[in-house]
């Protein structure tokens, strides 16, 4: 049960953290949903069970498959770690899919970077020398294109480096952002990152 309700949270996109909070109606109006546990025991003790599971899945979602690209997707935790999300955009797959979650330390460089992505290609045994790896889509922070330029186009010499199209947007509308009269490209700002993280997520 615990595990299905793990799954059916990604499958909605509902952060897990939220499980907290529809505890009190889960004991209240289900069956024995006094026995779900807390954020923390769900992360420790089942969400790891379900990886062998998930990669399994991932791992014949890319078997022989024809071309795939790779996504980064940075952000801080609450104690300023470097959260590194690898996703791959298949050509069977509408949505990306999220093959790897790297806990890097604050002060992240290219080399982190690069090593991330090789080892997840290395992990589900995808080649570097033929034309599989077509393009890296990413935003421009200067260990992203260190790590393209020194690592991983020698590495892989078919792969394109892509800009985010959201991360250009957002640095687009940061310049505009805090300028009092401007309240339509708040919103605009607003739906095209409710729109993103939509997409990344799923």
């Amino acid at each position: 049960m615990i595990t299905d309700l793990i799954t059916i949270f990604a499958v909605a996109d509902i952060p897990l953290q939220k499980v907290d909070a529809i505890r009190p109606f889960l004991r209240k109006h289900v069956t024995n949903g006094g026995s779900i546990p807390g954020i923390s025991q769900l992360r420790e003790t089942y969400l790891p069970k379900l990886i062998p599971e998930i990669e399994s899945e991932v791992d014949s979602l890319v078997k022989d498959v024809g071309s795939l690209s790779i996504i980064l997707d940075e952000m801080t935790d609450n104690t300023d770690r470097v959260v590194l999300d690898i996703l791959f955009k298949l050509p069977n797959r509408e949505k990306p899919v999220l093959v790897e979650t790297c806990m890097l330390d604050s002060n992240i460089n290219h080399r982190a970077v690069a090593q991330a992505v090789v080892a997840v290609l290395g992990k589900y045994k995808i080649p570097f020398t033929t034309n599989v790896v077509d393009a890296l889509i990413a935003d421009g922070a200067s260990y992203i294109t260190k790590a393209y330029k020194d690592i991983l186009q020698p590495l892989i010499p078919d792969l394109m480096r892509i800009w985010c199209l959201s991360h250009q947007l957002n640095l687009v509308g940061e310049k505009w952002r805090d300028h009092a009269n401007n309240t339509l490209m708040k919103k605009f700002l607003s739906l095209m990152n409710s729109f993103f993280f939509a997409f990344h997520v799923t």
